[in-house]
């Protein structure tokens, strides 16, 4: 089923009669089923054929069948999650939701529930569901499990401050991405804190880290090259940029014709000002200490 809907040769009703041959011939579902047919869902998701109450349309089974569900059933239902919030149809409090269902069933969330929980707290804000304090509640919740920062961790949190969009917001993911340890950091998530940075219109801060980055081995892509360019403060940068990108043999893409085609033109890219910092998350000033723990106050 998995195999199959990735490529995209089923629906929801081919895993709807699988679970009718399963009880026709008397075979119980197990954890492992239901986790399968939530990544059906999770896959559908992705295509906008499938959505976040299909999901609990599972879960809602697994429950009435007194299946002790695995940790895994849950991560793949807030993958389905994330899926959906690609398509503006939940909220990062859905998120959080199948969270607290995960501590009704007594299933201890884990590093991949909190990264995807991130995730879809990424992908809400992008369409105005989810501020930077979602993810400050995330980070406070990792680090009362005890559990550390790794590089899906940090891009998931600089994506969502690129899409929160405020100077409060991408201070946050900074200041969580330079405490973070050298060997959680990779391409992904160096690229996305340079995008967050270039959002703020804070040019000099993303080539930085750009520099940063190659300097500690990392190997751009176009997609960080991208992100540089586009986080450019003039079209010097743009071009010399380029000029490196073509040095290193990678190639570019569209995206990356679009920023050129600017800068011959004399147009540097265009960085957007800031959104309103969010006023439910404390920020405090960049300098005087690092962030506090406990930073969100829900009121």
């Amino acid at each position: 089923t998995r195999v199959a809907a990735a490529g995209g040769e089923v629906s929801l009703r081919d895993g709807e009669r699988i679970r009718s041959v399963m009880d026709g011939e008397g075979v119980s579902p197990d954890a492992s089923v239901y986790a399968s047919l939530l990544e059906l869902v999770a896959k559908l998701a992705g295509r906008g054929e499938a959505n976040f109450h299909d999901g609990l349309g599972v879960l809602q089974e697994l429950r009435g069948s007194g299946v002790r569900p695995s940790s895994k059933v849950f991560n793949v239902l807030m993958d389905v999650v994330a899926k959906d919030a690609v398509h503006g149809k939940v909220r990062a409090e859905d998120g959080f939701g199948v969270l607290q269902w995960m501590h009704s069933f007594g299933v201890p969330p884990d590093r991949v529930t909190f990264n995807t929980l991130l995730d879809v707290c990424a992908k809400s804000a992008r369409g105005g569901r989810a501020r930077a304090r979602h993810g400050a509640k995330v980070l406070d919740m990792m680090r009362s499990e005890g559990i550390t920062v790794d590089a899906v961790t940090l891009c998931s949190l600089a994506q969502l401050a690129r899409a929160d969009g405020s100077m409060g917001a991408v201070e946050y993911a900074r200041d969580v991405f330079d405490r973070s340890e050298e060997t959680s950091r990779n391409e992904r998530s160096y690229t996305a804190m340079i995008g967050a940075l270039g959002r703020v219109g804070m040019s000099d801060d993303a080539l930085s880290y750009f520099d940063l980055a190659i300097g500690s081995g990392v190997r751009p892509n176009r997609f960080m090259f991208n992100a540089a360019m586009g986080a450019c403060a003039t079209t010097d940068d743009v071009l010399e940029i380029a000029d490196q990108m073509k040095e290193a043999g990678v190639d570019g893409d569209a995206v990356t014709a679009k920023i050129l085609e600017r800068a011959h033109k004399g147009v540097p890219p265009n960085v957007r000002r800031p959104t309103p910092n969010d006023p439910l998350l404390d920020y405090p000033k960049r300098g005087g200490g690092g962030f506090k723990e406990g930073l969100v106050n829900f009121s």
